[in-house]
């Protein structure tokens, strides 16, 4: 969840803002761009679900998933200092990405405990990963920027959110075609 939230905010908060700063595109389009984004993620999110409830193993799917962020967090970010198109191509990609982890984390997560905890376990596991990794993410990024001067410092970060949640997936059992316990 930590590198759920880390992608969260980094993908549909923070590259409208990094976008408008460093780009050549203004506050009020890269909003508008991001709107629109978040119009198709809403399509997609049911459809992931679907998508792991019949098809394929969540846990496959969200390794994939965090995988390819991971792979292209710097060129999303690259592309967010250039002009319209290239912003656009990287806010919709990466949105969809994104799309694509929020319709089935939540399901894998909540699989993972016990029918008499699997509330609480799943509130706290959530919370604590969203809230803390994904509400610091655009401090963290803006920090890493400041410190190294390097602007592809925020999709380093991004890059590491996503790889953390790599190796916890790998670590996770998919109960996705079991019953719940």
């Amino acid at each position: 969840t930590w590198g759920y939230g880390v992608a969260d905010y980094l993908t549909l908060v923070f590259l409208p803002t990094f976008g408008s700063k460093f780009g050549a595109i203004s506050d009020s389009l890269a909003l508008e761009i991001v709107t629109v984004t978040q119009l198709f993620v809403l399509f997609l999110i049911p459809l992931s679900g679907w998508l792991t409830d019949h098809w394929i193993l969540r846990r496959s799917w969200l390794i994939g998933s965090f995988g390819l962020l991971l792979v292209l967090a710097l060129p999303f970010f690259a592309m967010a200092q250039g002009a319209l198109t290239p912003f656009a191509i990287a806010q919709v990609i990466s949105g969809l990405m994104l799309g694509s982890i929020m319709g089935v984390a939540p399901a894998m997560l909540s699989e993972q405990f016990r029918s008499e905890y699997r509330l609480s376990g799943y509130s706290l596991a959530f919370n604590v990963g969203l809230g803390i990794g994904g509400g610091t993410a655009p401090l963290i990024a803006t920090a890493l920027i400041g410190l190294t001067g390097v602007k592809l410092a925020a999709g380093a970060y991004l890059l590491v959110g996503c790889a953390m949640s790599v190796v916890a997936l790998w670590m996770l059992k998919d109960r996705g075609r079991q019953p719940l316990r």
